[in-house]
């Protein structure tokens, strides 16, 4: 993992910029953030795709697994699916923001839709109220 990689080159305690959508099981790299965390100061910057959230009625719709290649159709038309799927995300979201505070890590939340300025300005903010206290 890039971590790591960061952890064996850095030897003086930098700011690192981990920039990723977090996408993959927030275990795998909730240690892997932790241990960084410990050497230097770890911010974690979180894109995020609102379309990737919520799936509209496009009718029946084919979904492969990208690990195992299976293909599964399903009827975006079902409330009960979108319901399902939009539990899902909102699941995968805190899981996200759990490892980020079990790890101890500051995240910001950037979506892909809007402009990074704000976020990032409000995150340097808020950061500074909070160190200088």
């Amino acid at each position: 993992m890039a971590l790591e990689k960061v952890n064996h080159i850095l030897k003086r305690r930098s700011i690192i910029f981990l920039v990723s959508d977090f996408i993959a099981d927030p275990e795998s790299y909730r240690v892997a953030m932790a241990t960084t965390n410990r050497r230097h100061d770890l911010i974690a910057v979180d894109l995020h795709d609102p379309l990737e959230s919520e799936i509209g009625n496009v009718g029946l719709l084919a979904i492969e697994d990208p690990e195992t290649g299976e293909i599964r159709w399903v009827d975006t038309g079902s409330k009960a699916w979108r319901t399902a799927f939009r539990q899902r995300v909102e699941h995968a979201r805190a899981g996200k923001v759990r490892a980020f505070r079990q790890a101890a890590v500051d995240h910001i939340g950037i979506g892909t839709d809007q402009d990074y300025v704000a976020p990032l300005t409000a995150f340097f903010q808020e950061r500074y109220k909070r160190l200088r206290h």
